[in-house]
């Protein structure tokens, strides 16, 4: 065993963390919309007052899901002796979830860029979805 293989630990270890805090981060940056439940002039107020923060909440959220790539990649590559179906799902599964924060993100990004310039109603649509777009994540 050479020195790099005794330390490989630090990848999956490096890329997690990478991960939790950056999604921490972006969960504090960005604060809790309302639920599009609170109705059109609460959800168009939220996004008014806080537009700033959920832009870069939401940018810091994306961005969290660079590590988490890796570090499928990285399961691929352990797992890569298991066979090539094994190996693959996690990658796979991981793909799917940073697709899912992606879209997650992207919905708070353009709600709030978009407060301004539409009207309640259509932000509480925004927000609806984005309350209810889980199921890839």
């Amino acid at each position: 065993m050479n020195g790099t293989d005794s330390r490989e630990w630090l990848v999956p270890l490096g890329t997690m963390v990478g991960f939790v805090v950056l999604l921490i981060v972006s969960f504090i940056v960005a604060g809790e919309p309302k639920s599009a439940d609170d109705g059109p002039a609460e959800v168009a107020e939220w996004y008014n007052d806080n537009k700033d923060s959920a832009q870069v909440g939401a940018f810091i959220g994306v961005v969290a899901a660079v590590p988490l790539v890796f570090f499928g990649g990285y399961l691929r590559k352990v797992l890569e002796p298991a066979g090539a179906m094994l190996s693959t799902l996690p990658l796979i599964g991981i793909a799917i979830v940073s697709v899912g924060a992606a879209i997650d993100n992207m919905l708070l990004f353009a709600a709030a860029e978009a407060a301004d310039d539409i009207t309640g109603p259509q932000l509480q649509t925004i927000q609806a979805i984005w309350d209810n777009d889980f199921f890839p994540l």
